[in-house]
């Protein structure tokens, strides 16, 4: 690519950064176009642009501090017993449960003494 033409595809993405809405679609298009014509590829330049653009602050930017996820304690309320998941806990189910039985509670009768 010539240097003229780089300074032209240059000069577009600046105009069209400092404009409005309609001047950035024809920036884009014209660097389409103009890039299209010099066997350049639009993102591949606009990539390079934006790198140079922003190296610095790129650099001065500290990367995020990963995000710690504590694990959810998934527990039946009855018997306390802690599950890996919800479907898990799902599938043991109430009719499985051998926890606690509340104080009040007796067996069930039948009617037949």
């Amino acid at each position: 690519m010539s240097q003229s033409t780089l300074e032209t595809l240059q000069d577009t993405l600046f105009r069209g950064l400092e404009g409005n809405h309609h001047l950035q679609r024809m920036a884009l298009a014209s660097i389409a176009s103009k890039a299209a014509m010099t066997n350049v590829g639009p993102l591949d330049f606009l990539k390079e642009q934006f790198y140079q653009l922003f190296r610095a602050e790129l650099a001065a930017t500290p990367a995020p501090e990963p995000a710690v996820i504590e694990p959810a304690v998934i527990s039946c309320p009855k018997c306390e017993r802690v599950f890996k998941s919800q479907t898990a806990l799902n599938g043991h189910g109430v009719a499985r449960c051998t926890g606690k039985q509340p104080q009040n509670s007796s067996p069930v009768s039948t009617g037949l003494s």
